[in-house]
């Protein structure tokens, strides 16, 4: 009998209980991600007020003792006078009502360039918190509120001036308190929070960004050229060359301002923004930036040439910024713009500057688009990749092609031989110098390698489609031994210890997601045999004293075994494997006896296809599929 249904079974959420109870909806999800979702909401506040007073500066201190951060601006303050609508403070109202700010209408206080837009994020991260308070600096005084799990602790009053290590008299400071009965992980999410600061100085030239760690400043993060800045970072991040150096294209009118270069990458490297906040799902502005490019490849191209916009976007690298009045997006998150305005307003703007700069350019654009012409023949037709698409299959004589970048170890059995995958030419340099020449080969990859759970179907066909432009692919597949045109692909296997050691970064593990989601789809069972492990070491500072390099996961933990009068100059953060001390690399990656590896369990379940084709082309529930996690 079907139960009852009346009035007293609909439930009606009141205040900020939606935000507790459906974190999802507004802050993403209740893991690390959302974590930091929800200290960003506070991070965007500042930065957004930072640039609208004109001060430009933007201040964070995270309190690893008592996990608090706290977030200032030099900015005009929040209003605390009685709202004309919620008949309390305005302080209080924009911290305790959704949909509650300063920037949801076009020409309001804030004007272009803010990435608040529904008046949500303030509000949702004073929800979750354990403990928010806020002060602002008013009419030449300090005031306060406190708050936590979405309710109002105090009234607002008449404040000291708050003890932060920047103490300055002017602007907002809020600070906050996760709660750990909302969120599954348990500190703040520091790293990202660095991350975070880094970019925004390149995506608002001249905002002055600085973080201390237990009150003492750390970092200091300022970048005058902006985006032309970030743009050679993504080249060199790709261990790239530019195609011409002189050839840079730089534009910026304050509402759209976009870098891009071509180098010798080979595939498309664009990065794009919204008022400071990362679009990974990209949106309206990246089709007014595609359009643009497709526009000037119809107008500069030879007549009749075979070439699309793929072909002329391989090896370009761009960073496109937007700042634009009430951006609108399809969700609290930011990750795809949807406003349509955003189109045209780029498409016009870039197609004009780029016609302009091409005109001036014209030897370097035609190299270009012949490359690109001659990427499109090489995808169209069945190149000698195809025709070894059956790895393991030999060539020229018999002999067997492997990548010339491979550190090879002959004459050994594949139970005694340990294949490792690296990030990059510069760990290989490092494990090239502490590696043991008997047993141990180690391959570089270069950059993101293709993500083949994009490609429709499992058949040889499609494999052979989506590999045979993949040099990266080709080079995992001919090291490792696995020959896909038998039915048992691990008949001539190399190796039976296949290792990726990427570096500790964001980077690093959705590079490591790639190569699990290509062994995954070609050859599940490598793990189902236990052949494929992950380096599992969490070194991220380093310093030297007496000659003697130390390094640990954290700097307290580092400082405590390091002797006294070490070398400060050395101290900082171990960005990748590249730059590590030889001793480390030995004894962390290298030595079987103290290195630390994890098995990477094997992916079951009949809906695994199924699924992952779904979640191919988001890198974090591709980590999660795949049982792999961030490096903190």
């Amino acid at each position: 009998m079907p139960k009852s249904y009346d009035a007293s079974d609909i439930d009606v959420l009141q205040g900020l209980e939606p935000v507790r109870l459906k974190i999802g909806m507004y802050l993403g999800s209740a893991d690390k991600r959302g974590r930091f979702h929800a200290c960003k909401e506070l991070l965007d506040n500042a930065g957004d007020e930072a640039r609208a007073s004109e001060g430009m500066k933007v201040y964070v201190n995270y309190d690893a003792k008592t996990d608090t951060l706290t977030v200032g601006d030099n900015g005009r303050g929040i209003p605390i006078e009685t709202h004309k609508v919620t008949k309390k403070s305005t302080l209080e109202t924009v911290f305790t009502t959704l949909h509650a700010g300063g920037k949801l209408k076009k020409g309001g206080s804030y004007g272009k360039g803010t990435s608040g837009t529904h008046g949500v994020g303030a509000s949702a991260t004073m929800a979750v918190s354990k403990y928010f308070q806020v002060w602002t600096y008013r009419s030449k005084r300090w005031y306060t509120q406190e708050y936590a799990k979405g309710k109002v602790l105090s009234s607002v009053k008449e404040s000291k001036t708050p003890t932060t290590p920047w103490g300055q008299d002017c602007g907002t400071v809020v600070s906050v308190q996760l709660d750990e009965t909302i969120f599954d992980n348990d500190h703040i999410p520091e790293k990202e929070i660095l991350e975070w600061m880094d970019l925004q100085a390149y995506l608002h030239p001249g905002m002055e960004l600085y973080f201390y760690r237990n009150g003492t400043r750390m970092d200091k993060f300022y970048q005058p050229k902006g985006v032309q800045m970030l743009l050679s970072r993504m080249i060199k991040r790709a261990e790239a060359e530019p195609l011409a150096k002189e050839a840079l294209f730089a534009y910026s009118d304050g509402e759209v301002d976009v870098a891009l270069q071509w180098s010798t990458y080979t595939r498309e490297d664009i990065k794009s923004y919204v008022c400071g906040s990362h679009t990974g799902d990209g949106g309206t502005h990246e089709k007014g930036f595609d359009r643009a490019l497709e526009k000037i490849l119809e107008d500069f191209a030879p007549r009749g040439a075979e070439v699309v916009l793929k072909d002329f976007t391989a090896g370009m690298h761009a960073v496109l910024n937007v700042n634009i009045e009430a951006p609108a997006f399809t969700g609290q998150t930011k990750d795809k713009l949807a406003t349509k305005e955003a189109y045209e307003l780029v498409k016009d703007r870039v197609y004009d500057a780029l016609r302009k700069w091409a005109k001036a350019n014209k030897k370097h654009l035609d190299d270009v688009i012949t490359r690109a012409i001659e990427f499109h023949k090489a995808s169209t037709r069945a190149s000698e990749n195809r025709a070894l698409i059956a790895l393991g299959k030999t060539t020229r004589g018999g002999r067997s092609q492997l990548p010339d970048k491979l550190n090879e170890v002959p004459g050994i059995s594949a139970d005694k031989r340990e294949l490792y995958l690296l990030e990059g030419d510069s760990a290989a340099g490092t494990v090239g110098q502490t590696r043991d020449s008997k047993s141990q080969e180690a391959l570089p990859l270069r950059g993101k390698i293709l993500n083949v759970w994009k490609v429709k179907g499992k058949d040889d066909a499609s494999k052979a489609e989506s590999l045979e432009e993949s040099e990266e692919i080709v080079n995992i597949i001919r090291s490792i031994g696995l020959d896909l045109a038998s039915k048992d692909p691990l008949s001539k296997l190399r190796t039976k210890k296949i290792v990726l050691m990427m570096d500790p970064d964001p980077d690093g593990a959705h590079i490591e997601s790639l190569v699990v989601g290509a062994l995954q789809y070609l050859a599940p069972q490598l793990f189902e045999k236990g052949y494929v492990w992950r380096l599992d070491a969490q070194a991220l500072f380093k310093v030297q004293a007496g000659g003697k390099y130390y390094w640990d996961a954290t700097i307290e933990a580092l400082l405590k075994r390091v002797p006294k009068g070490y070398d400060k100059a050395t101290l900082g953060r171990i960005k990748g494997w590249g730059e590590a001390p030889l001793p480390m690399v030995r004894e962390m990656a290298m030595d079987p006896k103290r290195r630390s590896l994890a098995r990477i369990e094997p992916s079951v379940g009949k809906d695994l296809d199924r699924f992952m084709a779904l979640v191919g082309d988001d890198p974090v529930l591709r980590r999660e599929v795949l049982g792999i996690r961030e490096l903190e």
